[in-house]
């Protein structure tokens, strides 16, 4: 009869432990609906300036929870702030990559991308950016 209760007991617990995983993932977070939320407006608008904003607000929402996410969107951000001439943006995007090197773990990489932002930024002779 013990064996039986344990049995029961323990297949309980599984049952809703794998109800409860299922249930949470099952729900968006707060930083998923905003990143989905950033990618409508962003298809949505037209101005590329405007697009460049939402394009780093996109990577600052993944920095750390999704590198890969990051690199693509950043890259992009990189092409779009470069034919818009925005050195700043360019080295916010830079940042951005870095992050995400360093958050997967490559950190030669991340040093790599970090010097490049640092050189877009003596070029531009910005203080401000230099500091970061």
């Amino acid at each position: 009869m013990i064996r039986l209760k344990f049995i029961f007991f323990s297949l309980m617990v599984t049952l809703v432990s794998s109800v409860t995983i299922n249930a949470q993932s099952a729900v968006p977070s707060m930083q998923d609906l905003r990143i989905d939320s950033l990618k409508r407006l962003f298809d949505l608008t037209i101005k590329d300036e405007e697009r460049l904003i939402i394009l780093q607000k996109i990577c600052w929402s993944y920095a750390w929870s999704s590198p890969e996410s990051t690199l693509s969107y950043a890259r992009n951000g990189i092409r779009l702030a470069e034919q818009l001439e925005k050195p700043e943006s360019q080295i916010s995007f830079l940042t951005s990559m870095a992050q995400a090197y360093s958050g997967k773990g490559n950190l030669a990489e991340a040093l790599k991308v970090n010097f490049r932002a640092l050189e877009i930024a003596e070029k531009n002779e910005d203080e401000d950016q230099r500091a970061w």
